[in-house]
């Protein structure tokens, strides 16, 4: 499991967020998940997400989203600088 960062705004409901992520190539996804769910760090918040694969060439992470986006998604690439607590490698 690692940590990816993320904005977050109001959701639908009081409990509920708005995560917005970049991709790798800074498009913007969204998807609502329970505020308890989320990691907040020095004001930070981070959405915890799985490590598929890792490219040390391009530095990026294809992670696993605990939901999917608005875009449908399910998996994107992300930039390596963007993860933090990668405490165990990609599956």
């Amino acid at each position: 499991m690692a940590l990816l960062a993320c904005k977050v705004t109001k959701g639908l409901r009081e409990a509920e967020a708005t995560v917005e992520i970049k991709d790798f190539h800074d498009r913007n996804h969204f998807l609502p998940v329970d505020r308890d769910f989320l990691n907040v760090e020095d004001g930070k918040h981070y959405l915890p997400v799985t490590v598929m694969q890792i490219d040390p060439k391009s530095k990026a992470a294809l992670i696993g989203l605990p939901l999917e986006a608005d875009s449908g998604a399910h998996r994107v690439w992300v930039k390596l600088a963007q993860l933090t607590d990668l405490t165990e490698g990609p599956a």
